[in-house]
C-alpha cells in the first residue's frame, strides 16, 4: 500500500493563545489538510496516468521496445497503464486520514508494483507548483475557519 503524505506546507498550529483558540486552530488545520489531500486525490493524482503527467512529473523513460509493444497491443502511450486495471484500483479507494500536522492518503497499489518501485515513486511525485498550491489551500481554509470563530466579548466593569 503506497501513501502520499501531505505535511507542513508552511502552516503550523500556534503555541500561544487561549486553549479554546488553539483547539479551534488545530481543528481547522486538520480539516484543511484533509480537504487538501482530497483535492490531490481527485484532481492531481489522476493526472499521473496521462502522457502529459508523465512529462510534468519527470517519469523515467520507458524503453523503445516496451513503448512499441504497448502501442501495438494496448493502443496507448499513457504511463503507469497497461490494461487500466491498476489505474482503476488506485482511483476507486480513497482512504484519507489527517491531524493538525498533516494528512495521509493511502492508495491501493497493485502487488506487482512491488517489482517496479519506480512506479510508486512516479505516482506519488509532486511538483513545486502543486506543493505551493496545496499550501495556499491550507492557509485559505484555516483563515476562513478562524474568521468564522466568534469574537470574545470582554465586559468592563464601570
Amino acid at each position: 500500500m503506497a501513501q502520499q503524505v501531505i505535511t507542513s506546507l508552511g502552516v503550523s498550529a500556534p503555541t500561544t493563545g487561549t486553549n479554546r483558540y488553539i483547539r479551534r486552530y488545530k481543528s481547522a488545520l486538520k480539516q484543511a489538510y484533509i480537504h487538501t489531500a482530497q483535492w490531490w486525490f481527485r484532481e492531481r493524482m489522476p493526472r499521473h496516468f496521462t502522457a502529459e503527467g508523465g512529462q510534468e512529473y519527470g517519469y523515467e523513460p520507458r524503453t523503445p521496445g516496451y513503448m512499441r509493444k504497448k502501442r501495438r497491443r494496448r493502443h496507448t502511450d499513457d504511463p503507469l497503464v497497461w490494461t487500466g486495471e491498476s489505474r482503476r484500483k488506485i482511483k476507486q479507494i480513497e482512504d484519507i486520514k489527517g491531524n493538525s500536522s498533516g494528512a495521509t492518503v493511502r492508495l491501493n497499489v497493485p502487488r506487482h508494483w512491488n517489482w517496479h518501485p519506480h512506479h510508486t515513486a512516479e505516482l506519488l511525485a509532486t511538483t513545486q507548483r502543486e506543493v505551493r498550491n496545496m499550501g495556499r489551500q491550507v492557509q485559505r481554509f484555516v483563515t476562513s475557519e478562524m474568521n468564522r470563530m466568534p469574537k470574545k466579548v470582554i465586559r468592563v466593569k464601570t
